[in-house]
């Protein structure tokens, strides 16, 4: 009798271990999955698998807390109005477009509701939803840093490409569902 209780007790904590193995291991394929390539990006800043998988879900939660506000039509209008004239503005001014574009991406930003005190973090709550959009981003930002501080000038092809990931982004933040505010 005595030795049925040890089986039972030993197989039950058997099992609950390799369910909470199971769980983890979930967990693990679901941030994979849900961060893309963001979750190799963090992978490269952190020493573990659990001190990456922390710091996603710290991001997911942080994320969850915010309040993202929809844009109202007006000021999807105005986004999408100042959006074609930058890029009308490509051909006589190259940088001053990307400089644009950038400055524009973050007042979309800041109107969603993304914190914009710090660009790091900023960055990491837009990886829960924008992961595939992040790395090019990222990109687009050194090379407006790039030809904002260099004297030497930036390839007209490299700057197009940067204008291209901002605008992605930019698709991004408006279509997202609930972005749009109902016209009343």
């Amino acid at each position: 009798m005595l030795i049925s209780v040890i089986i039972a007790a030993v197989a039950a904590i058997l099992l609950s271990t390799l369910a909470a193995l199971g769980w983890v291991g979930h967990e693990r394929r679901s941030l994979r999955k849900s961060f893309g390539a963001e979750y190799e990006t963090v992978a490269q800043e952190k020493d573990t698998k659990q001190e990456v998988d922390r710091e996603l879900l710290r991001r997911k939660r942080l994320h969850d807390k915010l309040r993202l506000r929809a844009i109202s039509v007006v000021d999807q209008e105005y986004y999408t109005t100042s959006w074609a004239r930058l890029q009308v503005g490509f051909l006589d001014d190259p940088a001053l477009a990307l400089s644009t574009a950038r400055q524009l991406v973050s007042q979309l930003l800041t109107a969603r509701g993304y914190p914009g005190d710090d660009a790091d973090e900023r960055l990491a709550l837009l990886s829960v939803k924008h992961a595939d959009t992040l790395a090019d981003y990222r990109r687009a930002q050194r090379i407006s840093e790039h030809v904002r501080t260099k004297s030497v000038t930036t390839p007209i092809e490299e700057i197009r490409q940067a204008l291209l990931s901002y605008h992605t982004l930019f698709n991004e933040l408006m279509a997202v569902p609930g972005a749009l505010a109902v016209r009343r």
